[in-house]
């Protein structure tokens, strides 16, 4: 449910910085949870007979499903509990939501579940917009400073999407 934001497209740099700005780089908020989709599908049907067609005029094997799928892609969806920008009095169940398609995943994505955020930022690249998460080494335990600090690119996209609500439970 949108509380008081519509849903902002970042695809440049001047719209990277905009985003990063009003959400104060997110500072002092975590990451709750991320959501990984794989984009396969299986082709149409008439795109299967003809795919099973051409195959059984060269082999007597049937095609398997799987060679008739689309190209693998993957969207990721992450969602940041932060409260400290807007208005003050803003209450703390307030989350951003962060979506994209076509990412480049990063291995290291699904161990920010949990970090808390020194900052997160949106950076146009030539492969697109990267999502950058810098957090605190979490082998650190509760010391905070700058030299246990890492940073890692979350994923790559075309185009990022940010959207605010309310907080999962």
């Amino acid at each position: 449910m949108n509380m008081n934001l519509d849903l902002i497209k970042v695809v440049s740099h001047e719209e990277a910085v905009a985003a990063n700005e009003r959400f104060k780089f997110f500072r002092r908020g975590f990451v709750k949870a991320v959501r990984v989709v794989s984009g396969n599908a299986f082709l149409s049907d008439s795109q299967w007979a003809q795919q099973e067609t051409l195959l059984s005029s060269v082999s007597v094997v049937p095609p398997d499903p799987a060679d008739l799928c689309t190209v693998n892609t993957f969207s990721v969806e992450l969602e940041l509990h932060h409260y400290q920008y807007g208005d003050p009095q803003q209450p703390r169940n307030r989350a951003v939501f962060v979506r994209a398609d076509e990412v480049t995943l990063s291995e290291q994505l699904l161990d920010c579940i949990g970090q808390d955020i020194y900052e997160l930022v949106f950076d146009k690249t030539s492969a697109g917009m990267a999502c950058i998460l810098t957090s605190h080494d979490p082998r650190s335990g509760t010391t905070r400073t700058m030299a246990n600090v890492r940073t890692v690119t979350l994923f790559t996209a075309p185009a990022v999407e940010l959207s605010e609500g309310e907080c999962h439970p």
